[in-house]
């Protein structure tokens, strides 16, 4: 056994604590210059301040510009102008680079410096402002060498929901700019974070359990499947998707997604050499999800014939106030080809395939309580039957469903 001593002892520990510690959280400093005042509040201090052992057993106090900025926020931003980052817009059908701009203002390390001395003066504190040049992060240099310069891919869906739409918006409106670097994945839910009615989101349809149901945020895989498309027509690779366990006839079978907060995701990797610019468009009737970057193929899908159908079982659910009838879906299994075609030759590359099985859907017959009678049809009509087959159905999740869980770009 060996015995270490401390590299601190408790008396220099509380020396730090009453020398310098408490005063530098006693009171703000102030920032001066140029005919404005702002200040570094004490929160800000306390969230920056760090302590180094020293080899001699003392306890070096310093403060983190990293942390100062983040703390401090747009406080500081009345001493000079914010630099702006290149960005991609696109215009026409065409994308183009909005150039950078550098911006002026206090760098963070050197007002570290400043503080530093004043910590532990009594109140009131202040240091000079001393702006300077601030570099944008993304510059124009780096945007062009993403090689985002023309369209890839586009896929569009109808919108037949109000409230599915809705939903669709709003996810739309969060995606719409986003930038997937090379290498880089794409989660959907990491990308949104929550998705609840805090964020915008209402109640809609969704698949529960093998039956229509209402949940906040119904109609997002409508979303997915559009941008599962995009992706799919962009050659780019395809990390996880989920496809619906019943077949909704208006999105192209063995080529949707479905997706779930916290259970089911959409995941893609850039594999390509170049960036990829995601622009959205809505509209109350339909959903547009384009990406640009350099083109790498021209994508062919192929399906196969449906096989092994499966017919719906009848169910007669009673109606308490919560039953919603279902015209049912056949069930069967099919598979989508991705053909990999070069784009100047017309030559075949590669091809994958897509395996999507899909269950029957139940048809749901919504019966009174025992002991109810319907009320009587207009005169010289006849009690309506099982519902016929065909119809629209809403889309959605199913909640019982897992899914493996990038990182937000901009």
């Amino acid at each position: 056994m060996r015995v270490e001593p401390a590299a601190v002892d408790t008396p220099e520990a509380e020396r730090v604590l009453t020398g310098t510690v408490q005063p530098a959280l006693a009171a703000p400093v102030e920032v001066t210059g140029n005919g404005e005042t702002a200040e570094v509040p004490v929160t800000a201090i306390a969230a920056s301040l760090t302590f180094t052992p020293t080899e001699d057993g003392a306890l070096d106090v310093g403060i983190d510009p990293v942390a100062l900025q983040e703390a401090l926020g747009d406080e500081l931003a009345v001493f000079g102008t914010p630099a702006r980052d290149a960005r991609f817009e696109v215009v026409g059908g065409s994308v183009q680079i909005v150039p950078s701009v550098d911006g002026t203002g206090i760098d963070p390390a050197h007002l570290a410096e400043q503080l530093l001395p004043v910590l532990d003066d009594p109140a009131p504190r202040s240091v000079t402002a001393e702006p300077g040049p601030v570099p944008a992060e993304f510059t124009t240099q780096q945007a062009e060498a993403l090689g985002i310069r023309e369209e890839i891919s586009s896929f569009t869906t109808n919108i037949s929901n109000a409230a599915s739409g809705e939903n669709i918006r709003v996810v739309a409106e969060e995606v719409d700019g986003a930038l997937v670097l090379p290498g880089e994945t794409f989660s959907l839910n990491t990308f949104t974070g929550p998705r609840g009615t805090a964020q915008g989101y209402v109640e809609a349809a969704v698949i529960q359990n093998g039956e229509l149901s209402k949940a906040v945020g119904g109609g997002i895989s409508q979303f997915a499947t559009t941008m599962f498309n995009a992706v799919f027509f962009a050659g780019l690779e395809d990390v996880f998707h989920k496809p619906h366990s019943f077949y909704i006839s208006r999105y192209p079978a063995g080529r949707e997604a479905t997706v779930y907060e916290g259970a089911i995701d959409l995941q893609w990797r850039n594999d390509s050499d170049t960036g990829v610019f995601i622009d959205t468009r809505w509209t109350p009737s339909a959903l547009t999800v384009t990406f640009y970057g350099t083109k790498r193929y021209d994508i062919e899908s192929i399906s196969s014939e449906r096989r092994n159908p499966r017919q719906p079982a009848v169910i007669d659910k009673v109606d308490n106030g919560n039953c919603t009838r279902q015209s049912g879906v056949p069930g069967f299994d099919i598979t989508v080809t991705r053909v990999f075609k070069d784009p100047a030759t017309g030559r075949e590359i590669k091809r994958e395939d897509f395996q999507t099985r899909y269950n029957a859907e139940a048809v749901i017959n919504c019966v009174p309580p025992e002991g109810t009678v319907p009320p009587p049809g207009p005169e010289g009509t006849v009690p309506g039957g099982a519902p016929t087959p065909g119809g629209r159905r809403p889309g959605g999740r199913r909640p019982g469903d897992r899914a493996p869980g990038g990182r937000r770009v901009r």
